[in-house]
């Protein structure tokens, strides 16, 4: 069986994969995540591997998120190259791009609140239920 596959996108900017079979007259849609589409590309570039198993490893971690991280990785690709045109050296363009990830880390850890939670007990503590807000009871 050979299906012929299109990507589209809804308006809400959710990835559909319309897949058409030999077999069959009327094509299938179906939604999909980056991490799917991506595992089902067949990818010859180094980088583009990489991003795929970049995707993977985000959905199998943290289970969403995958489309997001190639998006990223994109548009940090997107302004390395800009910064390559106008000959800034790669070495200085990582060490700002990690430079970058430092301040970002510190500011997220000053805004950001510990939360504490139990791995055997899928209910969050009455100190996260105030915490959110939420009313118990």
């Amino acid at each position: 069986m050979v299906s012929i596959g299109t990507l589209t996108f809804n308006e809400d900017g959710h990835p559909f994969l319309v897949t058409t079979d030999q077999d069959c007259k009327s094509p299938l849609m179906e939604l999909v995540d980056g991490a799917t589409i991506l595992s089902t590309v067949n990818v010859d570039h180094q980088f583009a591997e990489l991003l795929a198993e970049l995707s993977k490893s985000q959905a199998e971690e943290i289970g969403d998120g995958a489309t997001g991280v190639v998006v990223l990785a994109g548009a940090l690709l997107e302004e390395a190259e800009q910064l390559l045109d106008l000959s800034f050296h790669q070495i200085r363009i990582t060490e700002s791009y990690e430079q970058t990830y430092r301040i970002a880390i510190l500011h997220l850890d000053k805004k950001s609140d510990s939360v504490l939670v139990d791995i055997k007990n899928n209910e969050p503590n009455s100190d996260c239920k105030n915490h959110a807000g939420l009313q118990s009871g």
